[in-house]
């Protein structure tokens, strides 16, 4: 007899497209720099919002920060999030990478993601 956890999942544990890009810089004339908005690369993750607990374990508050997410890659290429720049879309919302645990050999990545308050 297999183990079932059908009905014992909750809306907090979502599976939801991701999509980062990455923005390149390059500087202008007058020393300014700009970025530019690279090709988007596609993911399927769990997204789960973060506890009071394990947010005061990263020490964020330097910030306004209105959202914290944690988000496990299940596929895609996880070589271009090595680069740890760039921002996330879940959902048509716009997040910033904090933390990152990628282990590619294992193809595992954890991301602990923040929608800034603007």
């Amino acid at each position: 007899m297999s183990l079932s956890m059908s009905g014992h999942i909750d809306n907090d544990f979502d599976s939801q497209m991701a999509l980062q890009f990455v923005p390149v810089t390059h500087t202008e004339e007058n020393g300014v720099f700009h970025e530019v908005e690279g090709q988007p690369v596609d993911y399927t993750a769990n997204v789960q919002p973060m506890s009071m607990k394990e947010i005061s374990y990263l020490g964020i508050g330097l910030e306004r920060i209105n959202d914290i997410r944690k988000a496990y890659i299940n596929s895609g290429d996880l070589t271009p999030l090595q680069s740890f720049s760039g921002y996330f879309l879940l959902g048509g919302i716009r997040y910033k990478p904090v933390m990152m645990d990628i282990r590619i050999s294992r193809d595992y990545c954890k991301l602990i993601l923040a929608k800034r308050d603007k």
